[in-house]
């Protein structure tokens, strides 16, 4: 029972801290609004350009899916330098992971996530 002490002591700061910061916040942050101040850009200045960006929402998908597959790279950096240590069972657990991402990709690609429109 003495190894969740830290684990307990690790939520309950991770829970508290926020709190605290928010109640803070509240207390003692400025009380002083303007009706520039209200409007949700929270800036105090009229955009001088529309709200609506002129970016798709492809643009993040293509971002994540980046992200995704560019990770990749970092989990089989470590895997080859290691290879002689891990053996066989290193080579399957890399056709399995290299199996997901290849689903993950394949899924993509149908669900024309992958397609410039």
């Amino acid at each position: 029972m003495k190894e969740y002490g830290a684990l307990a002591l690790n939520t309950a700061l991770c829970v508290l801290v926020p709190l605290l910061l928010m109640v803070l916040t509240s207390v003692l942050g400025p009380k002083r609004f303007s009706k520039p101040k209200a409007q949700p850009f929270e800036t105090g200045f009229v955009l001088p350009y529309p709200k609506r960006s002129p970016y798709r929402p492809a643009f993040l998908l293509y971002g994540v899916l980046f992200v995704v597959f560019d990770m990749e790279i970092a989990f089989l950096y470590p895997w080859a330098v290691s290879f002689r240590f891990i053996g066989a069972s290193g080579l399957f657990v890399l056709f399995f992971f290299l199996a997901i991402l290849g689903f993950g990709l394949a899924y993509a690609w149908r669900k024309g996530a992958l397609e410039w429109k």
